[in-house]
């Protein structure tokens, strides 16, 4: 296919899918499918109809014809003489290389009148096209020679105008006169027929038949300019594209701080102004003195030190911001720094407080509580802390003023103690108060320490528990230990550090915990370190079964029963005569066994506690006996 055909279809199909995706509306459409048609070098208008695809060309005076793409002419291929200007003269397919239904022969040069054959009737049907008749032979052309030519055309037409318009009036008195329509018009046209004897312009003579048209071209609109686009439905592929919208701020600089005024406050001078709209973006403000001194704060004053008393000075001052720095604010006021005024310290007398009263002391685990009356007056002032003492041990707590209550830690259940407590204050801290009563701390038992958990012999479904006492018995005798295992929550009690708990599953791995008891409850629990497993001997092997491998082998299966809580180790097949076989699998192959003689077997499994009962017997199954020789059955048959 052509390239420009090919783009033409490219084209048309772009336009067709945005007006489909509603990209472009309908005239848009319309407008661009015009310009997208391309002209051949013949002349012809191609355009790609909306309904089918196909290809159809036109040119003015000539309705649209569908058409093969091979019939595209290019415009390199048309002949370069002069005047060939009009459309059909590259290729013999184009409707100006003949009318439509007329002859074969070309246009002469001057492209106005063919020379040819007769002509035939113009209503051809649309898209097709009249035969063509036999072409006449082309007169020779004289050379041509500067205007000569363009003469000769003029000289040429008037006198067939003049020749033409005599023979009509002739035949319309004659009564033979016809009239045709062209096809694409409305317009009748006359056509006028008349031989003439063209002399030659080469030394051969030869008579030419001249045939002369007079045709009437009516103008054709552009059928694409007025066609609709079809509503082919075609899927349309939506991207959804996610935009991500950023926000910058845009950064103002703030103005100048107002309103600023300065205060002399003895060697220094403290400046204030108002706040400023620093959009949130204020870093600080910075004050300034006409000397350079300055002050940098956050807030809306600051101090600037160091200036010299009796001297007159005034501030500006500049608000920081992330967008940028104000200009300086106006002068403040002019002020005088004045020299600092002395102090005067009155040191006050203030006694030492006196001892709290109404001490007291309640034991706990490992621990006492200590309370003590509120403080009534102290005579000197405010009482910062109490502090409260242990003895023996010198355990203590502080509380803050105006606590009364303090808890000492640390203590050693058991031990009987007493304590003091002081209050301070800023003069110094009173003597001890009186010791309150004695308490001995107590608290629940420590967990017992080394518990050890074993089975009490083969086969046992009891272990024995050990264990050692805990390292604090809170205060208080212990009364007892339990036991308890896991899983099954099975256990025991006892007064001493030994337990045996019963009841235990062979196969199931049990843990121990032991709790100590006193007057005050249950204390926290000790573990054994390892878990122990109950085992005994597994029970009989079940399902035995015999069967024939062999002339002298047999091969004996069965199913495992219990292991007894331990791994097997080993099953042990034996025959009624004393064949046997071992193995760690659940089948073995005796051999040496005659053909003629009835086994029976039976299966003894192992574990680690000794060997299970045997099995009971198999069925009964004696050994093949051997296959005769070919050679054998042979003789046999004879």
């Amino acid at each position: 296919m052509h390239p420009e055909l090919v783009r033409l279809q490219e084209n048309y199909n772009r336009i067709l899918d945005s007006y489909e995706a509603g990209m472009i509306s309908y005239e848009q459409a319309t407008a661009e499918i015009g310009q997208a048609n391309v002209v051949d070098g013949a002349g012809w208008t191609w355009a790609v109809d909306p309904s089918s695809g196909s290809f159809y060309r036109y040119a003015d005076g000539y309705e649209p014809e569908f058409t093969d793409a091979s019939n595209f002419v290019d415009a390199q291929q048309m002949p370069s003489a002069p005047g060939m200007t009009q459309p059909g003269m590259g290729g013999g397919q184009a409707p100006w290389d003949v009318a439509p239904g007329m002859g074969g022969s070309p246009y002469d040069n001057d492209g106005f009148t063919p020379m040819g054959a007769a002509p035939t009737a113009q209503g051809a049907k649309r898209g097709g096209k009249a035969p063509r008749g036999p072409k006449a032979p082309r007169q020779p052309k004289a050379p041509r020679g500067g205007g000569g030519g363009n003469l000769r055309t003029v000289i040429l037409i008037a006198l067939v105008v003049v020749v033409g318009a005599g023979f009509f009036l002739a035949k319309k008195h004659s009564g033979q006169v016809t009239s045709t329509t062209i096809p694409g018009g409305s317009l009748p046209t006359t056509v006028v027929t008349t031989p003439a004897t063209v002399p030659p312009t080469t030394p051969t003579t030869r008579p030419v038949t001249t045939t002369t048209r007079v045709v009437v071209t009516t103008t054709q609109p552009i059928p694409t300019t007025s066609r609709p686009i079809p509503t082919t439905t075609r899927p349309v592929t939506t991207t959804t594209r996610r935009v991500t919208t950023t926000t910058r701020p845009v950064y103002v600089a703030p103005s100048a701080p107002n309103s600023i005024s300065a205060l002399s406050i003895g060697g220094a001078v403290r400046v204030s102004w108002s706040a400023v709209n620093g959009h949130g973006l204020l870093v600080h403000y910075t004050a300034t003195a006409t000397t350079g001194a300055s002050c940098t704060t956050t807030t809306t004053s600051c101090v600037i030190s160091g200036l010299t008393v009796g001297v007159r000075y005034q501030f500006t001052v500049q608000a920081f911001t992330k967008a940028g720095s104000s200009a300086p604010s106006p002068l403040s006021p002019v002020v005088v720094v004045t020299a600092p005024q002395p102090t005067t310290t009155t040191t006050a007398h203030i006694a030492v407080p006196g001892s709290p009263q109404g001490v007291h002391a309640v034991g706990g685990g490992a621990s006492a509580t200590i309370t003590w009356a509120a403080e009534v007056s102290s005579g000197a002032g405010v009482i910062l802390r109490y502090t409260a003492t242990a003895s023996p041990g010198g355990q203590s707590c502080t509380v803050p003023y105006p606590q009364t209550l303090c808890v000492v830690g640390g203590l050693t259940d058991g031990t009987a103690y007493v304590f003091t407590v002081t209050a301070t204050n800023v003069s110094g801290t009173s003597s001890p108060s009186s010791p309150t009563n004695s308490v001995v701390p107590h608290s629940s038992p420590g967990a017992p320490l080394n518990v050890v958990a074993s089975l009490t012999g083969q086969s046992a479904t009891t272990a024995i528990v050990t264990w050692s006492a805990p390292a604090s018995s809170g205060g208080y005798p212990i009364t007892s230990y339990s036991v308890s295992s896991s899983p099954a929550g099975l256990g025991c009690t006892s007064t001493t550090t030994s337990c045996v708990v019963a009841g235990l599953a062979f196969g199931q791995s049990y843990t121990f915990t032991v709790v100590a008891h006193n007057q005050l409850g249950a204390g926290s629990p000790g573990s054994t370190t390892g878990s122990i497993t109950p085992f005994t001997t597994p029970s009989a092997p079940t399902g035995v079964t015999a069967t024939t491998t062999g002339a002298t082998t047999v091969r004996v299966n069965w199913t495992a029963g219990f292991n007894g809580g331990s791994p097997i180790t080993k099953y042990v097949v034996r025959s009624n005569t004393g064949k046997t076989c071992t193995t760690t699998g659940l089948s073995c192959t005796i051999t040496g066994l005659s053909a003629t003689v009835y086994y029976i077997f039976t299966v003894v499994a192992y574990n680690a506690a000794g060997a299970s009962p045997a099995s009971s017997s198999s069925n009964s199954v004696k050994g093949a006996a051997p296959r005769p020789s070919a050679l054998f059955v042979g003789l046999a048959r004879l």
